[in-house]
């Protein structure tokens, strides 16, 4: 019976037609530097069932050696899709371009995307970068079947929140100095519609994605490449925030180490394997988003008022 509906299953994806989609993440830039990342692909067109539109998504088959032109603000550039479809357009403009919100439009020859960009104007108080899966959604990564239970049955509305861990991110970002938010994750590049949901359903401020490029050079140490180039682009110091149930704690201390002062400070919230008390060292860690948002306070972080 249970091969029967397997069987039944596969033959129903495998019916569905191919779409071409074009993935661009969410970015956040300078005056004088701005990336764009993505992915093109085909895949299914999506449905109502999260476990028929995340296979879909996962199943895609990749569009590499395609160009891809973004334009922002009267700067275009280009670049071609790799192997994997995945691409990265670097535009740098002649002029600086102005603080502020706005959008990018990144087209290939037979589809078009826009994508929502923060450029960081002044020299912000901080700059945060934050983990997503356990540290601001409920993933249980850690768990066993945890992965798979995320990454299929759940979409951007019906994957749970960490409780107010976006009160503790919209307080940060309350400043006058607007700090950025810049999201490193391992959740799959396809995924950035499905995260982009999710942050905008459960009230988290704008943020960048950066996401993993799936392949078997980042099965592991993905983040650390990523967060090195943040923090040359930017040149405030750094708030960290993950969780246990990975290796945050293991990363961001390499990070520490690296970069000193300018890392402010590192939240890490318990999502389980907390016995190694040295893996926190130099680090708060936290059950309740609002021990974090209390010490964020007591550091000047967060303004007494909010929230």
């Amino acid at each position: 019976m249970i091969a029967r509906a397997c069987f039944v299953c596969v033959l129903g994806f495998a019916s569905r037609a191919f779409a071409v989609d074009l993935v661009v993440a969410p970015a956040v830039g300078t005056p004088r530097e701005l990336v764009i990342e993505g992915r093109l692909f085909s895949h299914r067109p999506s449905s109502d069932d999260p476990l028929w539109n995340n296979l879909g998504t996962l199943a895609g088959w990749t569009r590499n050696g395609a160009t891809i032109t973004a334009s922002f603000a009267g700067t275009s550039a280009t670049a071609v899709t790799d192997d994997d479809g995945d691409f990265t357009v670097t535009l740098t403009p002649a002029q600086p371009f102005i603080g502020g919100r706005g959008t990018a439009l990144v087209s290939a020859r037979d589809v078009s995307a826009r994508a929502p960009v923060q450029i960081v104007g002044g020299t912000p108080d901080f700059f945060i970068v934050s983990d997503f899966d356990d540290t601001v959604a409920i993933s249980k990564i850690a768990e066993p079947g945890g992965i798979l239970r995320t990454g299929l049955l759940v979409d951007g509305k019906t994957h749970p929140p960490v409780p107010m861990m976006a009160t503790f991110y919209r307080c940060l970002l309350a400043r006058p100095t607007r700090p950025p938010l810049v999201f490193v994750s391992g959740s799959p590049i396809q995924f950035a519609p499905r995260l982009v949901d999710f942050l905008a359903t459960n009230g988290f401020p704008f943020g960048g994605l950066h996401l993993r490029r799936l392949s078997p050079s980042t099965m592991k140490d993905y983040k650390q490449p990523v967060i090195r180039r943040l923090l040359a682009r930017f040149t405030s110091p750094v708030i960290l925030i993950g969780d246990s149930g990975e290796r945050d704690p293991e990363v961001y201390k390499e990070i520490r180490a690296e970069a000193g002062a300018r890392v402010l400070r590192t939240y890490i919230r318990d999502a389980g394997h907390t016995d190694d008390a040295s893996r926190f060292a130099d680090a708060l860690l936290f059950k309740d988003a609002l021990d974090a948002i209390a010490d964020a306070k007591a550091r000047g972080f967060i303004v007494a008022t909010c929230p």
